[in-house]
């Protein structure tokens, strides 16, 4: 699970969250969610969502994927023998 799923999963869990849309405009990410209290929420307050979602587009992943590990390096002449 990444950062992300972590985030939502806890702020779903703390019934803060009831409704999530997330949208691409004018170049950066906007996060809208209904939280069951409080209407509307938007980029503002939700920074850290909008964080979480350009950082794992940013790795090339898929939002659900784990970080893959890094493979091992060697030299430029150990792989050219």
């Amino acid at each position: 699970m990444n950062e992300l799923e972590t985030l939502l999963r806890r702020e779903a869990r703390a019934g803060n969250i009831s409704h999530l849309s997330i949208a691409f405009r004018g170049g950066q990410f906007e996060a809208v969610y209904r939280g069951t209290d409080d209407p509307v929420y938007a980029i503002g307050r939700a920074p850290d969502i909008c964080d979480a979602i350009t950082k794992a587009l940013r790795d090339g992943r898929k939002l659900s994927q784990p970080k893959p590990k890094k493979a091992a390096r060697g030299r430029y002449s150990d792989v050219l023998g």
